[in-house]
């Protein structure tokens, strides 16, 4: 019983002993260190050099992205130059060759014909062929073959097309209009029918100019962003 007194009694001394103790307020090196000028300037400094480096990159990338974006565009617009002024250019110079080419086979096709319906029928008897223009066939031919030697560095209308596709292929109204065009223009240079050349020839120009439309709607959208 003794005991369990002087037990009960020293407890009690213990417990208001460290009630009455306050924590010790002396700092750890470790703390004192984290709450130096020089560690919070080193914590600031490298907070503002991530932020300054981010801030940096992200500027660097969009000033990138509208480089390219303007790029884009003045490819866009100078490509557009090029087919309208090329597909006129093209129209206008092969037409005429065209023409001359399905005469030619026309001729040549119906003359195969005669001979052989008329065998006995000597080159004098024959009709003088005459092209619109008041040259005879083998003068025709001639200057047909002198055409061809000079379209050799002419870009066809094929080609032309293919490439504009190529570089408006984010505008799927260009596109579109785009494919009717060379449907047309594969047409117009396969044939050896004057009237289907006719008729190809109002629907390139039509749909040239509808092309050109699409293009320039599509710059502005594009300048407007």
């Amino acid at each position: 019983m003794e005991i369990s007194q002087e037990l009960d009694a020293a407890i009690c001394n213990a417990l208001q002993k460290l009630g009455q103790e306050k924590p010790s307020t002396k700092e750890s090196p470790a703390w004192k260190f984290l709450n130096s000028p020089f560690f919070l300037s080193f914590v600031a400094g490298g907070f503002l050099s991530v932020t300054s480096l981010l801030v940096t990159n992200t500027l660097e990338d969009r000033k990138q992205q509208r480089q390219q974006q303007l790029s884009q565009f003045d490819s866009k617009t100078t490509t557009l130059k090029k087919f309208s002024d090329g597909m006129i250019r093209y129209v206008d110079y092969s037409l005429g060759m065209m023409h001359r080419a399905a005469w030619l086979y026309k001729q040549s096709r119906e003359s195969a014909n005669a001979d052989e319906s008329n065998s006995s029928e000597t080159d004098d008897d024959k009709p003088v062929l005459t092209f619109r223009d008041g040259r005879s066939f083998h003068e025709t031919r001639d200057y047909y073959e002198r055409q061809r030697e000079l379209a050799r560095d002419m870009e066809y209308g094929t080609s032309i097309c293919v490439y504009t596709k190529a570089v408006y292929a984010d505008s799927s109204e260009s596109v579109a209009v785009l494919k009717k065009l060379e449907a047309s223009l594969r047409i117009y240079e396969d044939t050896w029918e004057v009237a289907e050349l006719n008729k190809q020839k109002a629907e390139i120009l039509k749909l040239t100019a509808e092309a050109a439309d699409a293009m320039s709607a599509h710059l502005q959208t594009l300048s407007s962003r």
